[in-house]
């Protein structure tokens, strides 16, 4: 297996320069070597919420 790749799958994400912005002091801030780790850390470690308002909404 030498020479071949371990990951295999391109992932191409575009970003607006205010996204960039955040993302890149995000990445800074984290202390990770590089993007790509960032990257790989948070789609393995973390998590994402999905909030419903819609209580709050009609109480409000």
């Amino acid at each position: 297996m030498s020479g071949m790749r371990e990951r295999t799958n391109e992932l191409k994400v575009f970003l607006s320069d205010d996204e960039k912005y955040v993302f890149d002091n995000k990445v800074k801030a984290s202390g990770m070597l590089s993007r790509l780790e960032y990257i790989r850390h948070m789609i393995l470690y973390n998590y994402t919420y999905d909030c419903n308002y819609d209580e709050l909404r009609e109480y409000n």
